[in-house]
């Protein structure tokens, strides 16, 4: 058996590639997959990022005419990583979280840590906030209303933590994203282009 010599310096035939499949781009450098940050630039972002949130709480806050702040003692904004590739966004948050002042507490906090570690992702690396800043009475589930109102403010806060991968814990976090109010389990599967 002879091993055949490949000449990897070949020139492509871009004509058949553009009928399969139009605008590829090629370089002569490989792509680097590996996110490098500068050191000097990540404290700078870093702190960027931490007042946006706080001016992003200060907004929330300012709502009127609302409910649900006149009925809860405080806003729930997010957790974690702000750096993390990973952000999960959860309903609303119910009578433990307002009590701490932060997301996913008590048994729901107890079992999303566990579901965490279970496919090795630390809680403390990744993200975590809810579609509703504010908890609503009873702990039930918000209304499209309430959910299209915080949308706004949901999506500015996704643009500040710029994350490669949201998950979406409910049906109320899958409205405020995509407006579609469906059970989450009807959707599951499904791709969908925000």
């Amino acid at each position: 058996m002879t091993k055949k010599v490949i000449n990897q310096n070949t020139k492509l035939n871009h004509e058949l590639i553009d009928t399969i499949e139009p605008k590829f781009i090629f370089a002569k450098k490989p792509l680097n997959r590996f996110n490098i940050l500068d050191t000097g630039s990540n404290s700078a972002q870093q702190s960027n990022k931490e007042e946006l949130l706080e001016n992003l709480k200060d907004k929330i806050n300012s709502i009127e005419n609302c409910k649900l702040k006149e009925n809860s003692n405080k806003v729930i904004l997010g957790e974690g990583n702000i750096n993390s590739p990973i952000m999960l966004i959860g309903e609303a948050p119910g009578a433990e979280e307002e009590k701490l002042g932060v997301p996913f507490r008590g048994e729901v906090g107890e079992l999303l840590s566990k579901m965490l570690i279970a496919i090795n992702i630390k809680r403390q690396n990744i993200y975590i906030s809810y579609a509703i800043n504010f908890r609503p009475p009873d702990d039930r589930k918000p209304s499209s209303t309430e959910i299209k109102r915080y949308s706004v403010f949901l999506k500015e806060h996704i643009s500040i933590i710029n994350p490669k991968i949201i998950v979406l814990m409910g049906s109320s976090a899958m409205e405020a994203i995509t407006g579609i109010s469906e059970k989450i389990s009807a959707e599951r599967g499904h791709w969908k282009e925000v």
